[in-house]
């Protein structure tokens, strides 16, 4: 299963496990699952390489789409989406198996990687959308993002590079889970959940950036080495519109570790034009 997808399998199991359905979830899971392993027909059509996704959710909506629960089926729209081509089908055997773990993103010897996250706040970002209620959780992560980019320690633990796991629940449970909502907080959780050391500010940043996305927005974060000046910072928000194609809301972060130039991301994308970059790509080159 790819780790967006599984990611996504995650956010569902906490949504239903909120909302008092998750056993009812993991049967329909297990159902399903056998379902596939029966029909060798079935299990062909789902991994068909030719055929259009539409037509492959198709099938499973024949099939299933008034029998199981809205977050499964939402689970299995995501599944056909963005699993593989060819391994539809072992994903969903590998179903029951996600919903029934315990751990926030990852389970015992498990590694979670960024898209994993990614793919976590997606399933509670969309379902907050349909809800309405999406334009303040947004508020809420990015309160949270300039929380850590004016803390360094609490940057430095809230990506691992101090402590271990259980301290940065620990930490974020009693630092910012009492001043957001509960989505906002389980985005939060999972970001800082991973066995990983990385930067929770770029993790934050993407998610941030997704959610925006989402609301037919575009939210640059935009690191620089220095503070722009005023005509430095619109021209770089005019290139950064060329770039979007759409009006884009910037957020400004000084970082002196670029040395110089500046790291743009909106969404998934990022546009680098820092001499850190250029000096590491130097490096790589003498090296080879």
């Amino acid at each position: 299963m790819r780790e967006l997808v599984k990611g996504f399998a995650l956010g569902i199991r906490d949504l239903a496990r909120e909302a008092g359905v998750l056993e009812d979830l993991i049967a329909q899971a297990q159902m399903l699952a056998a379902l596939v392993e029966r029909s060798e027909l079935l299990a062909a059509a789902l991994d068909d390489r030719a055929a259009a996704v539409e037509r492959r959710i198709g099938i499973l909506a024949d099939l299933l789409r008034e029998r199981v629960h809205i977050l499964l089926w939402r689970q299995l729209e995501e599944l056909v989406i963005d699993e593989t081509p060819g391994e539809v089908a072992h994903a969903i055997g590998e179903l029951p198996q996600v919903f029934a773990t315990t751990g926030v993103i990852e389970a015992e010897a498990d590694f979670a990687t960024v898209r994993r996250v990614q793919g976590y706040a997606r399933a509670i970002f969309e379902t907050v959308l349909d809800a309405g209620e999406l334009e303040p959780v947004l508020a809420e992560l990015r309160s949270v993002l300039e929380l850590v980019q004016s803390s360094r320690e609490l940057e430095r633990l809230l990506s691992g590079y101090v402590g271990g796991r259980s301290v940065r629940l620990r930490v974020v449970d009693e630092l910012i889970v009492p001043k957001v909502s509960v989505r906002a907080a389980q985005v939060v959780r999972a970001a800082v959940a991973t066995s990983a050391v990385r930067p929770i500010e770029r993790v934050l940043e993407r998610l941030v950036a997704y959610a925006a996305e989402l609301l037919d927005r575009s939210v640059a974060v935009v690191r620089t080495a220095r503070e722009l000046e005023p005509e430095e910072a619109q021209a770089v928000r005019e290139k950064l519109q060329q770039l979007a194609r759409r009006s884009v809301e910037v957020d400004w972060v000084v970082d002196e570790a670029l040395v110089g130039g500046i790291v743009a991301i909106i969404g998934d994308r990022q546009w680098d034009r820092s001499v850190r970059r250029q000096l590491e790509q130097a490096r790589r080159l003498v090296g080879a």
